[in-house]
């Protein structure tokens, strides 16, 4: 039920935000976002650990280089999660990315 919840909201929110992936250049300069929210785990790792939580930061900026809406992202991440056998210890992640995009809209007529 959490996983249906999760879906829908994303769905939700990617649905508001269609303008976005419009052909036009919406962004310029510098964006960022924080998240913040459960992590779940399944597969074979589930009996060994329990749910932890995660935490994000990103920033985008917008570059003009081949087209209007081209960017670049970085971002850090971290996830923990408590082990199911002993509860003093903690499984820990940190990840930090960097990369390049295009925004390209495939129903440019959806102008919402």
């Amino acid at each position: 039920m959490k996983f249906k919840s999760t879906i829908i909201l994303i769905l939700f929110f990617n649905i508001l935000s269609v303008k976005t992936l419009y052909s036009e250049n919406n962004y310029s300069g510098f964006s960022f976002t924080l998240s913040t929210g459960p992590s779940y785990i399944t597969g074979f790792y589930k009996d060994f650990l329990t749910g932890g939580s995660s935490t994000g930061f990103n920033t985008y900026y917008n570059f003009p280089f081949f087209i209007s809406n081209t960017y670049f992202n970085s971002g850090l991440f971290y996830n923990h999660y408590f082990m199911a056998l002993s509860s003093d210890s903690i499984l820990s992640q940190y990840d930090i990315f960097g990369g390049f995009g295009i925004f390209y809209s495939l129903l440019s007529f959806l102008d919402i």
